[in-house]
């Protein structure tokens, strides 16, 4: 089945994909301003960690600020869509939208949902004082390790299995040797 039935907006018109590039940049953007007119009512002051002495902490933080958390969740969930509108905008190819879109669609999906895990076990972690570990690290710290920093991998997987069949495909490297071609013999003309 092809990838424009399972999004039919997508498959007539590349307008609604500049829709949304326009309108997740402006989300973007609309962030950071807001960020800059946040109020500063903290004066962060750092003390000693109660469980590891070597490290310190910050003794009020930012991050507990409702205003704050909620730009970084609208933020970091914008810059996710913008990578994902990007992304779509440099698949379609000849008019059509190639397999290697359900790899991105499902990748950034799957990274939205792991950002989305982490943050929330991150909040859990900053309001408890039981604290879980997984493979040797907090379960938040765990969750940008294992699964934020491996992600990249099923788009990258994906351009290398779908190179051939879909960004150079042969008649594309006929192509590029007749204008080559075509370059030199108007040169020498």
């Amino acid at each position: 089945m092809a990838f424009a039935e399972y999004f039919p907006f997508m498959a007539t018109t590349t307008k609604r994909i500049d829709y949304l590039l326009l309108g997740s940049s402006w989300l973007v953007l609309l962030v950071f301003l807001g960020i800059l007119f946040i109020p500063d009512n903290s004066t962060p002051m750092l003390k000693l960690h109660p469980d590891y002495p070597p490290m310190t902490q910050s003794v009020h933080q930012i991050t507990q600020d409702s205003t704050v958390y909620t730009f970084a969740i609208v933020l970091a969930f914008a810059i996710i869509s913008l990578m994902g509108v990007l992304s779509l905008m440099g698949n379609r190819k000849h008019g059509q939208w190639g397999k290697i879109s359900y790899w991105l669609v499902g990748g950034l999906a799957i990274y939205a949902f792991a950002w989305g895990v982490m943050l929330w076990t991150h909040y859990d972690y900053q309001n408890t004082s039981e604290h879980s570990f997984f493979g040797g690290f907090p379960i938040p710290t765990a969750w940008m390790l294992y699964a934020i920093w491996f992600l990249p991998i099923l788009p990258m997987a994906a351009y290398f299995v779908l190179f051939k069949s879909w960004i150079w495909r042969d008649e594309d490297e006929k192509r590029f040797q007749t204008l080559v071609q075509q370059a030199k013999d108007a040169e020498h003309g």
